[in-house]
């Protein structure tokens, strides 16, 4: 679900959506670091700003947050060390 969320309350580890297109559909993903910093790939894996006056600022408009600190194992949401894709390579997880 994702939250409008004031770019003061992000925590580390939110995810951060974007748009670049007028109807605001989500085109791009990210995950908040800390300072205002957040790490994405386009490309490239690199961080920018959200804040617009600083060099790196990505020029994506802000859409919205969603917070999965905590909710690990629930619904949708699968630490990594428990998912078959990254430790069961057989062909039937693939």
């Amino acid at each position: 679900r994702i939250e409008p969320t004031d770019i003061d309350s992000l925590r580390r580890g939110d995810l951060l959506f974007f748009s670049n297109t007028p109807d605001g559909r989500i085109s791009h993903v990210a995950i908040y670091d800390s300072d205002g910093k957040y790490i994405h790939s386009s490309g490239l894996v690199k961080t920018n700003q959200m804040n617009a006056d600083d060099p790196d600022f990505g020029k994506r408009c802000y859409r919205g947050a969603s917070r999965i600190a905590g909710m690990e194992d629930t619904d949708g949401i699968v630490r990594v060390i428990n998912h078959p894709w990254y430790f069961d390579r057989s062909p039937s997880a693939l």
